[in-house]
């Protein structure tokens, strides 16, 4: 049996025994249910003792919580920006001074249209420019945001990033960075999280990857994702993030 077989063939099993992130399988949902308060589901308990792990994959009990949601275009100008746009995500408090301090490309302006539940972007530049939504799937993008901002913080160890079958060049060949606040209140940037490392051989399936940290989301505290250019990447086309959430906390 080769390396793909076995994982579908654990794979199978850890769905029967509901012990695997939902994600795996969008049908699955079932596996899931609400956490009072945060709005955010909670996995189950394995309803069988451990078996043998998912290969890259640990067992859904070694989380508390997964929040989905996705990134991509609604419009853009006749004539496209040909930049890689930083997307600024989980950063309330930043919010109020348009996220200054975020690295722009040259000519570039970022100014906001919606940021209610929906969070929709405007990228201009000169005559050019792209509207982006962040839309949330487990729940309200703009609710998780307020909580945020009132004291509610989450310990990631994985995010999943998951592109349609033939763009994953496109939206895993950019970067991820970390963005805060020293007790001084400047801003920084730390390095960004090199996509090719993170590719494991035992992931058969390229439209997936797995990206393994630790990183705490609190309201001075943030992400940001390098969205390819709209020139390669049309409108409505997503990329969608899984966050597994080993800690939730709220001050």
């Amino acid at each position: 049996m080769n390396t793909i077989d076995l994982y579908r063939k654990q794979l199978l099993k850890a769905l029967k025994r509901r012990d695997v992130e939902s994600f795996e399988n969008l049908e699955d949902y079932e596996n899931l249910r609400m956490r009072g308060g945060f709005g955010l589901p909670q996995f189950k308990t394995a309803q069988s003792p451990q078996q043998a792990a998912i290969p890259g994959n640990p067992p859904a009990k070694s989380y508390v919580a997964q929040y989905d949601f996705k990134i991509y275009y609604t419009a853009h100008s006749e004539t496209r920006i040909n930049d890689i746009l930083p997307v600024p995500l989980f950063m309330p408090i930043h919010e109020i001074s348009l996220y200054n301090g975020i690295d722009m490309p040259s000519g570039v302006i970022l100014s906001n249209i919606n940021l209610s539940n929906i969070y929709v972007y405007r990228y201009l530049k000169g005559n050019q420019n792209a509207d982006l939504e962040i839309v949330g799937l487990t729940s309200s993008w703009g609710v998780l945001m307020k909580g945020i901002l009132t004291g509610e913080e989450y310990e990631l160890t994985k995010i999943r990033l998951t592109t349609p079958y033939g763009y994953e060049n496109e939206f895993f060949s950019t970067y991820i960075k970390l963005f805060g606040r020293t007790s001084l209140g400047k801003t920084y940037l730390n390095d960004t999280v090199p996509f090719l490392s993170q590719k494991s051989p035992l992931q058969y399936d390229k439209t997936i990857l797995d990206i393994d940290l630790r990183f705490t989301i609190q309201k001075d505290n943030g992400l940001i994702y390098g969205m390819p250019a709209p020139t390669v990447i049309s409108i409505n086309v997503p990329i969608t993030f899984s966050l597994f959430i080993s800690k939730l906390v709220r001050k």
